[in-house]
């Protein structure tokens, strides 16, 4: 299943999709070591787009607003490649 399949929502994910992308790249960019998450291949994944997507972020990379979509992005990799845990049994 694809974001073809669903039209309406295709333009959103591929936005959503290359935001994070951008988020995770910036990190590495803007962001003071020790980082949270090195995802070196985001900002191949923005491809032509790079530029575009990271100007902001190195412009207004201190901002609470693109800081904290960094750190949720980041974090949300890292948690992912680190694995969930087990599940909560309720």
């Amino acid at each position: 299943m694809t974001t073809d399949d669903f039209p309406a929502n295709g333009p959103r994910a591929r936005h959503a999709a290359f935001t994070a992308a951008a988020a995770r790249a910036a990190h590495l960019l803007v962001d003071a070591e020790s980082f949270i998450f090195s995802g070196t291949l985001a900002a191949t994944l923005l491809d032509d787009r790079a530029e575009e997507l990271l100007a902001c972020q190195r412009l207004h990379g201190a901002r609470p607003v693109l800081a904290g979509a960094r750190a949720e992005a980041v974090r949300r990799s890292r948690f992912t490649e680190n694995g969930s845990p087990a599940p909560i049994l309720v």
